[in-house]
């Protein structure tokens, strides 16, 4: 009987060394993103003012939401976003406000594709920029505002809390900027053997969106997340799965 091959993945690794090569995973997803920004401008797709603002408000959102999870326990080890406990209580506190706030989930689009063909360091990769992206893109809105929370849900899942956001109008526009970003980045990825050339990886995402119209926080998201997976689920008139989407439930 053949002895079934152990993954050698950060989740077989003890904590110390799991932290260790997520921070590493990291970095280097940091370095490749940067780079796309770079391709970017070498091809004539952007201009070196639009990336400057690009870069400067990325790191501006990463500052803040450094600031806003100061513990450790409260941000995703591997993207550096606030994690689903952390999301969680963003969301419960916002349901118990007065001001109008929107929610949106966004999904990979077959991500385990991603994974199966490329492995798990380049799929963690693909995570982190997607991470990076929707933070560029959300903390793009004029109003800039910071108290917006992006979040890792779990495995190929963010999830992004939207405060002032009180018409569908407006938060299909975020919501679609989101969805046409990822598919338009260039997810280039730099193997960790040097003599490889580096992989550009093609990944779209689906995205739920809904308005907060009242009840219990957990209730609104399970209303968002499977209005979203019901229409993922559901082939169109040419019997092809429905994916790279936007959908307001």
């Amino acid at each position: 009987m053949t002895e079934k091959k152990k993954r050698s993945g950060p989740s077989r690794l003890n904590p110390h060394e799991r932290k260790r090569v997520l921070r590493e995973e990291r970095l280097s997803a940091r370095r490749d993103w940067v780079k796309s920004i770079f391709d970017q401008i070498e091809a004539g797709d952007l201009t070196s003012d639009g990336a400057q603002e690009i870069i400067a408000r990325t790191m501006y959102a990463q500052d803040i939401r450094l600031e806003h999870n100061k513990r450790r326990s409260q941000t995703d080890l591997l993207t550096g976003l606030a994690n689903k406990d952390s999301f969680r209580t963003a969301l419960h506190q916002a349901t118990l406000s007065n001001r109008p706030f929107a929610l949106l989930i966004i999904d990979v689009d077959d991500f385990k594709d991603i994974n199966d063909k490329n492995g798990h360091s380049v799929a963690d990769n693909i995570l982190v920029q997607i991470g990076l992206t929707l933070s560029s893109k959300t903390k793009g809105r004029k109003e800039n505002r910071s108290e917006d929370v992006v979040a890792r849900w779990g495995g190929d899942e963010y999830a992004i809390l939207l405060y002032d956001v009180a018409d569908e109008e407006t938060l299909f526009s975020i919501a679609e900027r989101q969805r046409r970003a990822i598919a338009a980045h260039p997810f280039l990825v730099q193997p960790f053997t040097d003599d490889q050339e580096r992989l550009r990886i093609s990944a779209t995402v689906s995205v739920g969106g809904g308005l907060y119209k009242g009840g219990r926080a957990n209730a609104f998201f399970a209303h968002v997340d499977s209005g979203l997976y019901e229409v993922k689920r559901q082939p169109d008139s040419n019997g092809v799965v429905r994916k790279n989407r936007t959908v307001i439930v």
